[in-house]
């Protein structure tokens, strides 16, 4: 990965950590449609448009990561539990999650699906099946945050994550296995899905009632 290769280059001693953390941390990727997500936590930072990367890291200080666990405890869980420490320090191996914290971004992460989710009902068939697949993607360190709260197994993968989630709220989970195979067949039989639309926004409905 050269975006790597180079932040480590272009950053050097003002580098703490550098993580990979989303699809390709754990080998949910589908090549030509998951991204490289980095994370990357510096002494300081200056602006600087010196490096053109494909794949830029979200960048944090120290003090901005220290100050931001209750801003953003779903990510800083999600990268601690499912990244992969690339290059530094592991500067989150002591980081403590609290679950109000958790709760609280939850509840907002979901009424902000379900919001989306009713514009994009008005989509285009072929936009809706594809917003559908990229929330489902995107809803996975969100659900794993909901197992945590509720102290119960939190697989690496996002299909045994969904797996645990369909038996906690009772959901098909035949479902998502179609939606992951669609996925990981970089969506060929996309129409395949159209059946599912609404009980996935129900699904979404069912989880931000959970939680409002």
């Amino acid at each position: 990965m050269e975006s790597f290769k180079e932040i480590v280059n272009f950053y050097k001693d003002n580098i703490i950590s550098l993580y990979l953390y989303g699809s390709y941390a754990v080998g949910d990727e589908v090549e030509g449609i998951s991204d490289y997500n980095l994370f990357l936590v510096l002494n300081d930072y200056k602006f600087s448009k010196e490096l053109s990367l494909k794949y830029p890291p979200f960048i944090f200080t120290e003090s901005e990561l220290l100050s931001s666990i209750d801003t953003f405890p779903i990510e800083i869980l999600d990268i601690k539990e499912r990244g992969k420490l690339l290059y530094g320090r592991d500067i989150l191996k002591d980081i403590e999650i609290d679950k109000n914290y958790l709760r609280n971004q939850i509840e907002r992460e979901l009424k902000q699906k379900i919001i989306n989710f009713r514009r994009a009902l008005n989509f285009e068939n072929k936009n809706l099946l594809i917003f559908m697949i990229m929330t489902y993607k995107s809803l996975t360190s969100i659900l794993r945050a909901i197992l945590h709260l509720n102290n119960l197994n939190k697989p690496l993968k996002r299909i045994f994550i969904y797996y645990e989630i369909s038996k906690l709220f009772d959901v098909n989970y035949k479902m998502f296995l179609d939606i992951e195979e669609c996925l990981m067949d970089k969506l060929k039989n996309l129409n395949s899905l159209e059946p599912y639309v609404f009980e996935f926004y129900k699904f979404l409905e069912k989880l931000s009632k959970k939680y409002a």
